[in-house]
Formats: structure tokens, sequence, C-alpha cells
């Protein structure tokens, strides 16, 4: 649901091309087999991340926005300072 459909004919082609090159054993096609698989899976993911990236962005702004306002009023004292340990029994 989430990928269009030239994108899942893609990959499917890409599949069978792999299953077609294991099946003759040719190490060259092994290799333009696998290499276009791995380019496919890699459009896939990254048709798959943009949109939840795009459905998320509209809900993340109204939460952000919410925390953004919640975190202001609950600031961390936070103090940085160096340290050394001191061995009292070389003393």
């Amino acid at each position: 649901d989430r990928l269009d459909q030239a994108t899942k004919d893609r990959l499917t082609g890409a599949l069978d091309g792999a299953k077609q090159a294991l099946k003759t054993g040719e190490d060259s096609g092994i290799e333009k087999a696998l290499e276009e698989l791995s380019q496919a899976y890699s459009a896939a993911g990254a048709s798959m991340y943009e949109s939840q990236a795009e459905s998320e962005s509209a809900e993340g702004t109204a939460d952000e926005t919410a925390g953004a306002a919640a975190s202001d009023g609950e600031k961390e004292d936070v103090v940085e300072a160096d340290y050394e340990i001191v061995d009292d029994s070389k003393s």
C-alpha cells in the first residue's frame, strides 16, 4: 500500500531477474542482478521513508509546538566542571 505500482513492478522484475540469474549460475549475471535488486530495494526504501516523513511532518508539527511549550517551563540546571581524582593512599 505504501509503494506505487512502478516501484512494485521494479522490485518484482529485479527479484525475478535475480532468481533467473541464480538458476543459470553465471557470475556476471548474478552480480548484475544483485546490483539491480539492491538499487530497486534502495529506491523502494527511499520512497517509503519519504511517504512516512511526509505523514509524520504533518502530525509532528503540532506535537513539536506542544512539546516546545512544555519544555520551556522545565529548564534543568546543568553545571560543567573539571575534576581531578586524588588518591589519598599515595600522599
